[in-house]
């Protein structure tokens, strides 16, 4: 009996990879290949390229579709529901400041692990590299406390984005006033 069943969960398991390998290979290639055909039409045309350097181009691709579509696999399999029972059970501690406090960490360590933010910061000389990933994390955590807010809270997003419209809107250039004749 319990064979049986097993035998049925994986199956049915084994169909649902199957179905998200799909989905995210038709997403990778759908990514990748435009960009593909555009270096393959300057290679050709404009920019002519070696055999050698257009099948390592190739195959560079391809690699690139494959290796997208199991990360983004393992990422909806495994993180996806994992984010959702952290979330889901914030939610049911029903204390706010726990689900914000909870929010903003997340947001900070998320983002101070973030690769690219200490390449960037190791290529910015007139800011220390420290502060530079402290200050970006800090306004992620921030961003993503509005934005928990704003979910639980029940805020329209126009109030929150007008203000910064505002502000980021070029003002009119003043201009000298000359004295009447």
């Amino acid at each position: 009996m319990k064979a049986g069943l097993l035998r049925t969960q994986f199956s049915y398991q084994n169909t649902v990879v199957r179905e998200k390998m799909k989905e995210k290979t038709k997403e990778s290639v759908s990514a990748v290949v435009p960009i593909m055909l555009i270096v393959l039409l300057l290679g050709f045309t404009i920019a002519p390229l070696s055999p050698s350097i257009l099948v390592e181009f190739i195959v560079g691709a391809v690699l690139v579709i494959i290796g997208m579509v199991f990360f983004s696999l393992g990422a909806e399999l495994s993180m996806t529901p994992m984010g959702e029972r952290v979330g889901g059970s914030m939610l049911r501690t029903k204390k706010l400041w726990m689900i914000v406090a909870i929010g903003f960490i997340l947001g900070v360590i998320i983002t101070i692990s973030e690769p690219d933010l200490q390449v960037l910061a190791g290529q910015v000389a007139a800011v220390p590299n420290m502060v530079l990933i402290l200050s970006v994390a800090v306004g992620v955590g921030v961003f993503l406390v509005a934005a928990l807010l704003r979910i639980l809270i029940g805020i329209p997003l126009a109030p929150l984005l007008l203000p910064m419209l505002r502000s980021s809107s070029p003002s009119s250039p003043s201009r000298p006033r000359t004295p009447a004749p």
